[in-house]
């Protein structure tokens, strides 16, 4: 489950324009949260049922155990759904989507201009949930301040760089330019060694340049990212 970080742009974004860009990447990262929690946390779930019940078959098969679960249940259709939607060479990007609090407080203040700014209705709760639904990992804790990784003082980036290296997620993807060198991966490690950062690097890629090389591999336009108003609706389109 390799898992990747993406800035408060892109993320507001996805509500932002419920069909855009970087809410086909979210459409993405949706379908490997599912994969990842159908063949593994189910079959943990299932493994625990093996233990708790002597008498389950050792051939159940992987994840039946949690098949009358409300969240088996919902994350398989989840995944379906979102199989529908992204072309076939698409499926095979495994992704998960990476969050922390501090980057949640960013997402919420640029709705906040957006909304003062453009006149765009977007509500910020209902799209901080639809995000939460499709990050498998988040960091909870609370950053009074993160280092300038950036050496340019952006907020947004330095925050998604840090959340990477808390949460060992080896790719940033951004659109804030500061952040990373044009068609190119920019790596880096961590300012404060008086935290744990699994990997000890991370690397941060431009969204234009990674959705140019996706474009190598299958139709990144062709993604259908409609399908995340039914399963977490965050935009203007979704329903009541």
């Amino acid at each position: 489950m390799p898992l990747v970080v993406l800035d408060p742009v892109l993320l507001t974004n996805t509500g932002k324009v419920p069909n855009g860009p970087s809410a086909k990447l979210l459409t993405l990262l949706a379908y490997g949260r599912t994969l990842a929690y159908l063949n593994e946390g189910a079959n943990a779930e299932a493994r625990l049922l093996q233990y708790q019940l002597p008498d389950t078959p050792q051939d159940l098969l992987h994840g039946w155990a949690s098949s009358d679960g409300d969240a088996y249940a919902h994350t398989f259709a989840a995944r379906q759904a979102l199989a529908q939607s992204i072309p076939p060479l698409g499926r095979s990007i495994d992704w998960c989507l990476a969050l922390s609090d501090g980057l949640i407080g960013r997402v919420v203040r640029r709705v906040g201009r957006i909304r003062d700014e453009e006149d765009v209705e977007l509500d910020d709760d209902v799209l901080v949930r639809a995000l939460r639904v499709n990050a498998p990992v988040q960091i909870l804790e609370q950053w009074d301040s993160v280092p300038d990784y950036t050496g340019t003082g952006c907020a947004d980036s330095n925050v998604s760089i840090h959340t990477a290296l808390r949460a060992g997620a080896p790719l940033v993807i951004t659109k804030l330019g500061d952040a990373c060198k044009a068609d190119d991966l920019t790596i880096y490690g961590p300012m404060d060694r008086g935290q744990s950062y699994p990997l000890g690097r991370t690397g941060v890629v431009h969204f234009d340049t990674l959705i140019d090389a996706f474009g190598e591999v299958f139709d990144f336009d062709a993604i259908d990212a409609s399908v995340l108003e039914r399963i977490a609706p965050t935009g203007p389109q979704r329903s009541d």
